[in-house]
C-alpha cells in the first residue's frame, strides 16, 4: 500500500557556530488534498552548537507559496511519519543550485515505516550557499502538523519549539 504527498521547499539558512557554519533546510509536506501540512527541518552534522554559539541564520533561499514536488512512498505513512525516530532521524541532503532555484535533495533518509526514501523540495535562490553540490551528512526533524492554508505555509513553522529549532542549536 502507498501513499502520494506533495512535497515543498520553504527556506534554506545558514547558521554560524563558532568558526563552522549549519545547513538548515525547512520543507512541509502536504496530503494531495490539501488540508493538512507538516513541516520538517533538515539540520547538518557540520560542528555542534552550543547554547550561546548560534547566531541569527542567513537565509539562502525561500518560498512564499508552495511549489510542489510530488512523491510516491511505497510504504503507507502519515504526514508526520517521514521520520523513523521521534528525536530525528538521518539523513543527507545535495543541493543542485542555479540562480534562480535550489533543489534540496534529500536522500538516505528512513521513514516510519522503514523505507529508505529519497525526494527533492526545491526553493529559490537568494544566495547561493557555500556547501552546494556537496552530499552533507545531518538529521531530519519533525517540527508541527497544522491545517492547510497558503497563508500558514507563507507563515512557516509557528510553534515555539519549531522557531528555536530553526535558528538555535540543534545537536
Amino acid at each position: 500500500m502507498s501513499v502520494r504527498f506533495r512535497i515543498s521547499g520553504y527556506a534554506g539558512y545558514s547558521v554560524a557556530c563558532g568558526d563552522q557554519s549549519k545547513t538548515r533546510i525547512v520543507f512541509a509536506v502536504f496530503d494531495d488534498e490539501e488540508t493538512r501540512l507538516a513541516w520538517y527541518l533538515f539540520s547538518s552534522l557540520q560542528g555542534q552548537c552550543g547554547k550561546d554559539a548560534a547566531t541569527t541564520p542567513r537565509k539562502f533561499g525561500h518560498h512564499d507559496v508552495p511549489a510542489f514536488n510530488h512523491h510516491t512512498f511505497e510504504k503507507k505513512i502519515g504526514l508526520d511519519g517521514l521520520i523513523s525516530k521521534p528525536a530525528g532521524s538521518p539523513a543527507t541532503l545535495n543541493m543542485d543550485v542555479t540562480d534562480r532555484h535550489i533543489d534540496c535533495n534529500f536522500s538516505r533518509l528512513k521513514t516510519a515505516a522503514g523505507e529508505t526514501v529519497e525526494f527533492t523540495a526545491t526553493i529559490q535562490t537568494d544566495s547561493k550557499p557555500s556547501d552546494g553540490g556537496k552530499d552533507i551528512a545531518g538529521t531530519m526533524y519533525f517540527l508541527e502538523l497544522v491545517d492547510f492554508s497558503k497563508k500558514a505555509f507563507k507563515l512557516g513553522p509557528q510553534e515555539k519549539k519549531s522557531q528555536s529549532s530553526i535558528t538555535g542549536p540543534v545537536k
